[in-house]
């Protein structure tokens, strides 16, 4: 059965890459294989591949001649770059540790890898459903999840990135990264007046 969760990373993936012919795809996380089968049917209509990475051995959710798995933590490049070396990917899809500073080492490690026109999805980008009283009240997530949010700002922020960014709230969110441009991720500070003097007046003023 197709859950929320299938849905909402397919209404993260571009209509036109429903008719890109060899797609290629990189999965961190597999758990159930929610976002697995969605890849898979896309690769199946479009004689792609999909190569999945989980800590947890999930080699045996599918039988499928279009799909590989590696057993391994999704920061081990020395053992995934085996597999992977020689190849460039339409869409890299992160859903495991849900840390600002583990998403910021997996886009450090494997956005090269990533093709111009590609994008990088990233599950737990959204703070909302974990604020207290709400419907997932959760401490460690809605901190979490707005620490990658802010972080992936932070990005957009730099125009010498050349990203288009764009976001999904559905659940615990996700993150879409297109890449337009061949280069490394660099983060640019938000500078905000928030707390300055001017916006103190326009608040006595309002």
């Amino acid at each position: 059965m197709k859950t929320d969760y299938y849905f909402k990373f397919k209404n993260m993936v571009p209509n036109d890459f429903y008719k890109k012919k060899n797609i290629n795809i990189l999965e961190f996380g597999v758990d159930v294989g929610n976002t697995t089968l969605l890849f898979l049917e896309l690769c199946e209509k479009l004689n792609g591949s999909v190569i999945s990475v989980d800590i947890k051995d999930r080699s045996k959710l599918f039988d499928k001649k279009n799909w590989s798995f590696i057993h391994s933590e999704d920061l081990n490049i020395d053992n995934i770059k085996k597999y992977i070396e020689n190849m460039s990917f339409d869409i890299i899809c992160l859903d495991t540790i849900h840390t600002k500073n583990h998403v910021k080492k997996m886009i450090g490690i494997y956005y090269k890898f990533l093709k111009v026109g590609g994008i990088f999805l990233i599950d737990g980008t959204s703070h909302i459903p974990y604020l207290k009283n709400n419907y997932r009240d959760n401490f460690y997530s809605e901190i979490n999840n707005q620490e990658i949010f802010n972080y992936l700002l932070s990005l957009y922020n730099n125009e010498k990135n050349e990203i288009k960014l764009d976001f999904s709230f559905k659940g615990s969110g996700v993150a879409r990264i297109t890449k337009k441009k061949d280069t490394l991720l660099k983060e640019k500070k938000i500078i905000s007046r928030k707390k300055s003097l001017k916006n103190y007046i326009r608040k006595l003023i309002n």
